[in-house]
């Protein structure tokens, strides 16, 4: 869980690096680099019968979030691990807000891309739980936005849960750059249910 601001002077290679089996990151909390990379890494995430975001960064009223990498590449990756008890709300990424005015600013500058990739295809979640396992989900009001560097955005939707979205946005949702190539790739899990798996829905 990150509650307080990481600020790196790194202006080259990673900035700040953060790895583990969950990340929260509460309202109101800045991560910020002067050019160096920052990476935020799930692995092996594990599922209960509730709801498990793998990585969640949650904003909230007059608490947005920040992450920039002023020039330097973003990524965010997130997957979960084959064991544990499906139900609940399970989100490989979930970038939500408790308000609808207020989310998380992803930005870089220069050539620096950003990298979003949320894989829920492992979750236990399925038609008898009643679970959902979403790859990426965005409610409220975000903003990614890079100058000439890439913007990709890779879901990846549970494989044995019905009617579920591989990415999802809510809200006021904006994905900019001036000149480098925006990729969204909502795709279903190798060996899913077929035809019960969506891929992208925003509305």
């Amino acid at each position: 869980t990150v509650s307080e601001d990481l600020i790196s002077a790194s202006t080259t290679g990673t900035g700040i690096q953060i790895t583990g089996t969950k990340y929260l990151q509460n309202p109101g909390v800045s991560l910020v680099t002067e050019g160096g990379d920052i990476d935020i890494t799930v692995t092996n995430s594990p599922a209960t019968t509730g709801n498990d975001p793998a990585l969640w960064v949650l904003s909230g009223d007059n608490a947005g979030n920040v992450i920039n990498a002023k020039g330097g590449d973003i990524r965010l990756s997130s997957s979960f691990g084959t064991t544990g008890s499906g139900g609940g709300g399970d989100q490989a990424i979930y970038i939500t807000s408790t308000v609808l005015d207020f989310g998380l600013d992803l930005i870089t500058q220069g050539t620096g891309s950003i990298t979003i990739s949320g894989d829920a295809s492992n979750n236990p979640s399925d038609t008898t739980s009643g679970g959902q396992a979403p790859g990426v989900v965005m409610t409220g009001e975000n903003r990614l936005q890079t100058e000439s560097g890439d913007i990709t955005i890779t879901g990846i939707v549970g494989k044995d849960v019905a009617r579920n979205y591989s990415i999802e946005a809510q809200g006021r949702l904006k994905v900019l750059s001036e000149s480098g190539a925006i990729t969204v790739n909502a795709l279903a899990p190798e060996g899913g249910r077929n035809g019960e798996n969506y891929g992208l829905n925003m509305y």
